[in-house]
């Protein structure tokens, strides 16, 4: 992958936030809850190369996920 820019992997990190199958997977509860995931669904092959690449030039790769229980998720209604 070519990368536009120059970069000091010593100083970089890739980090991906909320990328979990609730959200990205066709099966996943947000599809399930009648949304469209289709643009995460196709983007998730990009995604998987830029963290290939990251790792092969030692960026450290950093996956933050979105936990609730019920006392920290509100009540739409």
């Amino acid at each position: 992958m070519e990368i536009p820019f120059r970069y000091d992997p010593a100083r970089c990190a890739l980090v991906l936030v909320d990328v979990q199958n609730d959200f990205c997977h066709p099966n996943g509860s947000t599809s399930k809850a009648g949304q469209d995931v289709s643009a995460a669904v196709t983007m998730l092959p990009r995604l998987q190369s830029h963290v290939a690449a990251a790792r092969a030039a030692s960026v450290p790769v950093i996956f933050g996920a979105l936990l609730t229980t019920r006392a920290t998720t509100q009540s739409c209604g």
